[in-house]
Protein backbone atom coordinates (compact mmCIF):
# COMPACT_ATOMS: atom_id res chain seq x y z
CA UNK A 1 0.00 0.00 0.00
CA UNK A 2 2.68 2.76 0.70
CA UNK A 3 4.40 2.08 -2.82
CA UNK A 4 1.06 2.97 -4.27
CA UNK A 5 1.77 5.15 -7.70
CA UNK A 6 -0.58 8.48 -6.34
CA UNK A 7 -0.41 9.89 -9.72
CA UNK A 8 -2.21 6.96 -10.73
CA UNK A 9 -6.15 8.05 -10.64
CA UNK A 10 -7.43 5.90 -13.03
CA UNK A 11 -10.34 4.55 -10.64
CA UNK A 12 -11.15 8.40 -10.37
CA UNK A 13 -11.63 8.99 -13.67
CA UNK A 14 -14.08 6.24 -13.98
CA UNK A 15 -17.34 7.86 -12.50
CA UNK A 16 -19.40 4.93 -12.33
CA UNK A 17 -18.82 5.36 -8.41
CA UNK A 18 -15.83 5.40 -7.52
CA UNK A 19 -13.52 7.51 -5.24
CA UNK A 20 -9.72 7.97 -4.97
CA UNK A 21 -8.59 8.63 -1.66
CA UNK A 22 -4.74 9.32 -1.91
CA UNK A 23 -3.48 8.71 1.83
CA UNK A 24 0.82 9.31 2.23
CA UNK A 25 1.50 7.16 5.06
CA UNK A 26 4.79 7.91 5.15
CA UNK A 27 5.47 8.08 9.19
CA UNK A 28 2.30 7.14 10.19
CA UNK A 29 1.21 3.95 11.98
CA UNK A 30 -0.61 1.41 10.49
CA UNK A 31 -3.03 2.43 12.92
CA UNK A 32 -3.16 5.83 12.21
CA UNK A 33 -3.54 5.43 8.16
CA UNK A 34 -6.92 3.23 8.92
CA UNK A 35 -7.86 6.12 11.33
CA UNK A 36 -7.34 8.24 7.95
CA UNK A 37 -9.07 6.36 5.89
CA UNK A 38 -11.89 5.83 8.24
CA UNK A 39 -12.34 9.71 8.63
CA UNK A 40 -12.11 10.08 4.89
CA UNK A 41 -15.05 8.32 4.52
CA UNK A 42 -17.14 8.17 7.07
CA UNK A 43 -20.29 6.93 4.92
CA UNK A 44 -18.46 3.33 4.80
CA UNK A 45 -17.23 3.52 8.13
CA UNK A 46 -19.55 5.33 10.13
CA UNK A 47 -18.91 8.95 12.30
CA UNK A 48 -15.50 8.93 14.35
CA UNK A 49 -15.86 6.94 17.80
CA UNK A 50 -18.35 3.99 16.40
Amino acid sequence: MDLVDTGDTTIAADQDGYRYLGVDSTGMTPELTVAEIKRAIPEIYGPPGL
